[in-house]
């Protein structure tokens, strides 16, 4: 037998902390989001002759 007596009460806990996570990973997102942009802007550094794959 599954217990579910306090299920609605452990989502409305879920609920209260994804809701306060949110916006730190709203920010965390925007900030890969810039650096991916970045990224694709940049051209990529020149190897150096004794690194190449000849």
């Amino acid at each position: 037998m599954i217990d579910i007596s306090n299920t609605t009460e452990r989502i409305q806990f879920a609920l209260k902390q994804m809701e306060k996570a949110m916006p730190i990973v709203k920010k965390q997102v925007a900030v890969y989001e810039k650096n991916v942009a970045l990224g694709k802007d940049q051209k990529k550094p020149p190897i150096a002759p004794q690194f190449k794959n000849v």
